[in-house]
Order: structure tokens, then C-alpha cells, then sequence
């Protein structure tokens, strides 16, 4: 089964998911999907010309493995989306790798995925951050989901997970580092120390 779509979403970081989990059940979303880890493998060729050229391959690890294409449309919001579903996750690995794409970066991240009218919300958990994303079939219902959860539009993140995640292993000089929750346990992402007595 695969699936060709434009993906509409943006995406707010969020302080207290506690209170947004609330804000969601007061205004009567629907709980799709439970917490569950992802475990995601981005690839690129040894070169960097997905990354270079804002493509994105993936494969993911989840209730049901997925393997991704993904490149943005000329807007903050739009993306065009190639997905398929897998039913071997080592053999699309090795046929990854034997095509020439390498592992880039490893990243984990806890999701939950609420419906609320016509969008969907993601509440992501990630080992270096809580982020909430809103899909929705158009950027107007996209805009009107957000301030209905009391998001402020200009807030939006324009960059992907992994581009904020470069950018702290940069700003923490944590080179080497993956996105995992393993790699990252006992680090101050506020200042890239360890915690101290670990």
C-alpha cells in the first residue's frame, strides 16, 4: 500500500503538553492514535544532495513500518509526500544501503495523534524538545486549527525536526550525537553539559 499526497502542516513548540492534551479534550478531539516511540533512519548519498536539495528519505520504525520521500512545494506548508508501507525493515535498510544511501541521522520520538474537525494534531516528544503538528487538507484550516488551540500563527516553525537538531548539536558543539533518546539521556540541552552528579 503507498500513498502520494501534498502534505499541508505547520508545527509549535510546546511547553506544557499537559495543558494542550486538556485544551484538545475541552474542545472535543478525538484521540486516533495512543503514545507510541517511532524510531526514524534518514538517508542521503554520500554526497548530502538530498539533504542539499531539501529532500528527504525515510525510514520508520512504528506500528507499521514506513518507508518516505518527502520534499517541500515552494511554501512553509506545503510538501509533496511519497509513502509506503513495508513489511521487512532490515531488508529495506540493506536495499537502501546497497543502493548507495547511507544513514545520516537517527532520531526517536514519542507520538500521539489527536483529530479536531477537518485536521489532524500530532503531539511529538522528542529527546530534545515537545512539539505539536497540525495537517490539515488546506493552510486555512491549518491557521483556524492553530487558534483554536491558542497557538499564534507567527510562532510556527518553518524548519524540521532534524534542522532544529543540527542546529543545538552546533549551538552545544554535540557532534556524534543522534536524535535518540539513549544518546541524549542525562544532557542539559540548555547548555550541553552533563547534568551534574552523572
Amino acid at each position: 500500500m503507498s500513498a502520494r499526497r501534498t502534505e499541508i502542516e505547520a508545527k509549535f513548540a510546546l511547553e506544557d503538553p499537559q495543558a494542550m492534551r486538556a485544551r484538545l479534550r475541552d474542545l472535543g478531539a478525538e484521540a486516533v492514535a495512543a503514545r507510541r516511540l517511532e524510531r526514524n533512519w534518514r538517508f542521503d548519498t554520500p554526497a548530502g544532495d538530498l539533504t542539499r536539495s531539501g529532500q528527504v528519505l525515510r525510514l520508520r520504525q512504528s506500528k507499521r513500518p514506513t518507508l518516505a520521500y518527502k520534499r517541500r512545494l515552494g511554501s512553509d506548508l506545503r510538501r509533496q509526500e511519497i509513502e509506503v508501507q513495508v513489511g521487512d525493515l532490515e531488508a529495506a535498510l540493506r536495499l537502501l544501503q546497497a543502493l548507495g544511501f547511507q544513514v545520516t541521522t537517527t532520531y526517536e520520538k514519542y507520538r500521539e495523534v489527536y483529530r479536531l474537525g477537518q485536521a489532524e494534531v500530532m503531539l511529538d516528544e522528542l529527546p530534545f524538545g515537545t512539539f505539536l503538528e497540525i495537517e490539515g487538507p488546506s493552510p486555512e484550516v491549518v491557521r483556524q486549527t492553530a487558534a483554536r488551540l491558542g497557538l499564534a500563527w507567527e510562532d510556527r516553525l518553518e524548519r524540521s525536526y532534524l534542522e532544529i537538531f543540527t542546529e543545538l548539536k552546533r549551538r552545544l558543539d554535540l557532534e556524534g550525537r543522534q536524535a535518540t533518546f539513549a544518546d541524549l539521556s542525562g544532557l542539559d540541552l540548555q547548555t550541553g553539559a552533563k547534568e551534574r552528579g552523572s
